[in-house]
């Protein structure tokens, strides 16, 4: 059984304030700013996805990217390790812009890329994920427990009042059978 991972969709930490993170243009597919960010994490290695465990908003500054790089091995291996979007940071001298190489491989691969202005640490946005993260988890906890304290007090009326709860609760239909595949409730 595999543990459930908290997360937040992309497009919650493109829009944090303060960050004035920037998706460019023709990098993210159709849905992308809904893909689920559970970490942020930074790593100037030329292959990262060894180490990554999917899900993450990959942050770099390109420390080890150069023009002669083929960027497409570099952005396809973020794809099938389950990266969710690469950030880049503008980082003058090394990288005053984004280098193109790495802008036509995440568009021709459909990779999400951010530019992360000057001005915003990579901190900034690994502790605006931390906390939006931690927050969905509580709130799915707090659902959890309201659920729970619902199907208890349902189950005080009865069967049948109990599976109407577990219907209503799951948006949909429940049925609770026999031995004899008879409807009971």
């Amino acid at each position: 059984m595999t543990q459930q991972v908290a997360s937040v969709p992309l497009r919650e930490v493109v829009t944090a304030p303060g960050l004035a993170l920037q998706v460019v243009d023709g990098s993210a597919r159709p849905g992308a700013l809904d893909l689920p960010v559970c970490w942020a994490h930074v790593s100037e290695l030329r292959d990262p996805a060894p180490y990554l465990l999917g899900g993450e908003l990959l942050l770099t500054a390109g420390v080890n990217m150069s023009a002669a790089d083929d960027l497409g091995d570099y952005v396809a291996g973020l794809l099938a390790a389950g990266v969710t979007a690469l950030g880049f940071g503008l980082t003058p001298p090394m990288h005053d812009r984004l280098p193109e190489p790495l802008r036509d491989a995440c568009v021709d691969q459909g990779l999400p890329l951010l530019v992360v202005p000057r001005r915003t640490p990579f901190l900034a946005i690994s502790r605006t994920v931390a906390v939006a993260v931690a927050e969905a988890a509580q709130r799915e906890q707090r659902r959890l427990a309201a659920a729970r304290e619902a199907l208890a007090r349902a189950a005080q009326g009865g069967l049948a009042a109990l599976v109407r709860e577990l219907a209503d609760r799951v948006d949909g239909w429940a049925a609770l059978v026999g031995a004899h595949v008879e409807r009971v409730a």
